[in-house]
């Protein structure tokens, strides 16, 4: 297998060009002519040497394997490898303290989003807060986390007797109060009643965590408009009336709203159509909403975390059967979600690493679309 042109490997291999030029030398005379030359075009057998040859070492795979590597990245990316234009070595050499620096930065900014801002418990000791979808799942573990730091709480769902336990268990972690309203989010009325209780009952607002959510069938869509239509005003439109009904007494309080989204509002996704399209309308209302309040120099911010697969009951019946997807904690999402709001993030994801993958979404269509359609056992 000829090994030619290796400039390309620098914006690949993050060892120096030091130990690329030690370990994929320019062997003849000819390939040093046509790099010291200047510009030149990397043909395909070429890139494709030096690439197989790269994801064997780095990696320790056996060359087969590496072949198979490149062989799918070329099915995925023909154009980019087909013709790239690349400097002569030296000077590429000289670019690469340059190079060095981008990657250091680019790796300190990884480790920054990685670590994301620190809670303070004390802080939300006897904070005013009310909590939807409050019976079971994250909206459970985010009350008994309140709960552990001293908060006053208004739990909300629609099974009463459950709703009941959530509330005697907070009493027991330490909740300065804890109460709870039954209610019915497709209901109309309920949104606004829901928040006129937490305000009276607690004399104000701290925080409005936004967390309940409509059930669905999981599987193609069949056209039923009424379901999503009863969808949209369950996890959408009722979340409006509510932020709506609670921003006076957020305005007073300085206080913040938690919207908890998903990554079906980031990215479209076969079998669930409705429900993407209500988490889609979230993001988009709620980002608006930031900006407007920002612009009215208001005291309330939003803060809109956007979770992964979490591995509550009802989101694992709903997937078992058509994902490998690997579920997070929902203890850990729901500390997330508190700090997001805490700290006044306006935007945050659990886990981490989805902020990059919805970074990089638009840049590689053909990947994204495989791998979403790969996930699912259909």
């Amino acid at each position: 297998m000829p090994v030619s042109k290796w400039a390309i490997l620098v914006l690949l291999v993050p060892r120096g060009p030091r130990a690329i030029y030690r370990h994929y030398p320019l062997r003849d005379a000819e390939t040093k002519g046509r790099l010291g030359g200047g510009d030149c075009l990397l043909g395909l057998n070429d890139v494709s040497s030096f690439l197989v040859l790269y994801i064997t070492d780095l990696f320790e795979v056996e060359i087969l394997i590496a072949q198979s590597a490149f062989h799918l990245l070329y099915q995925l990316y023909p154009s980019c490898l087909c013709a790239i234009p690349c400097p002569s070595a030296h000077a590429v050499i000289r670019k690469m303290k340059a190079v060095t620096k981008l990657l250091i930065g680019a790796v300190a900014l990884v480790a920054f989003q990685w670590s994301g801002r620190t809670l303070d418990p004390g802080s939300l000791k006897g904070a005013r807060v009310l909590v939807t979808g409050a019976s079971a799942g994250i909206g459970e573990r985010i009350a008994y986390h309140l709960a552990g730091f001293g908060a006053q709480v208004v739990l909300t769902a629609r099974r009463e007797k459950v709703l009941q336990q959530v509330v005697d268990k907070c009493h027991g972690l330490g909740a300065q109060k804890a109460l709870y309203v039954a209610a019915d989010m497709a209901n109309h009325a309920d949104p606004e009643r829901v928040v006129k209780f937490a305000v009276d009952q607690l004399g104000g607002l701290d925080y409005l965590v936004l967390n309940h959510k409509g059930d669905m069938p999981f599987g193609m869509w069949d056209g039923d408009v009424e379901q999503t239509r009863w969808l949209m005003q369950v996890n959408f439109l009722s979340y409006v009336q509510m932020a709506k009904t609670a921003l006076p007494s957020l305005e007073q309080s300085k206080g913040s709203i938690m919207v908890v989204s998903s990554l079906y509002g980031k990215v479209c996704a076969p079998f669930l159509a409705p429900y993407v399209s209500t988490k889609f309308a979230l993001n988009g209302f709620f980002g608006t909403l930031q900006h407007e309040l920002a612009m009215q120099s208001s005291n309330v911010s939003v803060s809109v975390v956007t979770l992964g697969l979490i591995d509550t009951d009802s989101a694992m019946d709903m997937v078992k059967e058509v994902s490998n997807v690997h579920a997070w904690p929902a203890d850990e999402a729901a500390l997330h979600i508190i700090t997001s709001g805490a700290t006044r993030q306006a935007e945050s994801y659990y886990p981490w690493f989805w902020y990059y993958c919805c970074l990089f979404r638009d840049w590689f269509p053909y990947l994204r679309d495989l791998s979403i359609r790969n996930i699912y056992k259909h």
